[in-house]
């Protein structure tokens, strides 16, 4: 990628030109243009602005947009496979230390096992059994230090134990609350001939899907940043765009685009003439 970022650089100063001049000749922000010549297209909101801004820049520059278009989508390709590969070198390696650890645990349970049986045969030794005679000529018995009548004591209170815990009720589940998020609601406020005004409430930001149903060329102004996405669209498609306050939509062929904003359709697109103007603005 660094190799198609020193060419647009390489192109912009051949022609004498500033990040400034390329800023007022195609209205990307200093910010996106700054990011370009880095090399970090992380800054971009989504593929279609980073594609339309190399288009921009490489028209302005001088150089064959499809060209640069291509040459992006190869770098991108070769990055993919090599993230590809570090990452099924890296699920291997993992494999192998799960099939090592539970080898291990197994080996350390059974020395562990071992070890108890051995300390229990030592600890107690051969089984002796110990007969005293008490005042009424009873014999009371006594093995391996264990008294069986009181341990038989012992046996029944565990037992008693156990069946009052038993009867006990469990206290029931309590409920969980119901948290709903509130519903986002997509109301027209005010309409013209050639305009309409929207407004967006119970959601943090602006969501606009569009779909291309025909070919179709709009401009799409965001939070106050003008022809933020300006281009011409074909059948199948799909723009997404995303505002923090104010979306501003201008459509040529309006019978070409599907529109739905925040997940509200907003039918009554086809309905309006060519040359239509959308605004929606975050309540």
């Amino acid at each position: 990628m660094e190799e198609l970022v020193n060419r647009l650089r390489q192109a912009r100063e051949n022609k004498n030109l500033s990040l400034r001049d390329i800023n007022e000749r195609t209205k990307i922000s200093m910010r996106l243009l700054e990011a370009i010549e880095k090399g970090d297209f992380s800054v971009f909101e989504g593929e279609v602005y980073l594609t339309g801004a190399l288009r921009l820049y490489a028209e302005v520059v001088g150089l064959n947009p499809r060209e640069v278009l291509e040459e992006y989508k190869r770098f991108k390709e070769e990055e993919q496979l090599e993230n590809r590969k570090e990452k099924s070198s890296s699920s291997n390696r993992g494999k192998t230390a799960k099939n090592v650890l539970p080898i291990f645990y197994i080996i350390a349970a059974v020395a562990a096992l071992l070890a108890l049986v051995i300390g229990l045969v030592i600890w107690w030794g051969p089984g002796e059994q110990l007969v005293f005679e008490n005042d009424n000529d009873e014999e009371e018995i006594i093995e391996n230090g264990v008294d069986r009548e009181n341990d038989t004591d012992h046996e029944e209170q565990n037992n008693e134990n156990e069946e009052n815990e038993e009867n006990d009720e469990a206290p029931e589940p309590e409920e969980p609350e119901n948290h709903d998020d509130p519903e986002v609601e997509v109301t027209k406020v005010d309409t013209s001939h050639n305009s309409s005004s929207w407004e967006v409430e119970g959601a943090e930001k602006l969501k606009m899907v569009l779909t291309v149903n025909a070919r179709c060329w709009f401009r799409v102004d965001v939070d106050g940043e003008a022809r933020y996405i300006e281009d011409t669209y074909h059948a199948g498609d799909e723009v997404e765009v995303e505002a923090s306050e104010e979306i501003i939509m201008h459509v040529g062929y309006t019978s070409g685009l599907n529109m739905v904003v925040n997940g509200y359709q907003v039918e009554e697109v086809s309905e309006h003439p060519d040359g239509y103007w959308y605004y929606f603005n975050l309540d």
